[in-house]
């Protein structure tokens, strides 16, 4: 082995195709997953700061009941969780509250912003299937690679002992 040459390369350099190729399979998978990770990340972070706008924006129109000059800023926070769950509250309100009771009116709002918000429950956790499967897969790659560095060391040791035995078994 070259002395001059880190470790990584050295091994690089003697190690075989199947090897090169577990390697890079992780390298991939793991490139991957920091990018997924930082595409949730940064979504999450973009809602967050929409959030804190709405909140800061509408708490006192809520205050004083004014819940119509709430749904603007909150239908155009498409990002903001809250908004988004407010806004499909206050839609059925305002569509509702002519026809129905108060108290009915504000359960069937109530009833809406909940569906709003199982479904963002359930977009929140796209994409987490793929992360425990890339985990999943990352290990037997891994696994895989490790035993083809077992098998690929015994290599040399095999051929160099199959003349003796070929010799001794056929006479």
């Amino acid at each position: 082995m070259d002395d001059n040459l880190p470790w990584f390369f050295q091994m690089w350099r003697y190690s075989g195709s199947l090897v090169h190729f577990s390697l890079l399979t992780l390298a991939g998978m793991g490139l991957w997953t920091f990018l997924e990770f930082a595409a949730k990340a940064a979504s999450y972070g973009f809602a967050v700061w929409q959030t804190r706008r709405f909140v800061k924006t509408c708490a006192s129109l809520f205050e004083q009941g004014n819940w119509v000059q709430v749904l603007a800023p909150a239908e155009t926070r498409k990002q903001s969780h809250v908004a988004d769950v407010v806004a499909r509250g206050l839609r059925t309100y305002r569509g509702v509250h002519a026809v129905l009771s108060l108290q009915k009116s504000a359960e069937v709002a109530e009833h809406q912003a909940r569906v709003a918000a199982n479904r963002l429950h359930e977009q929140m956790l796209e994409g987490l299937d793929s992360l425990g499967s890339i985990a999943t897969t990352a290990s037997l790659v891994v696994l895989f690679g490790t035993l083809v560095g077992i098998l690929d060391s015994f290599v040399g040791r095999v051929w160099s002992v199959a003349p003796i035995y070929r010799s001794s078994v056929l006479g």
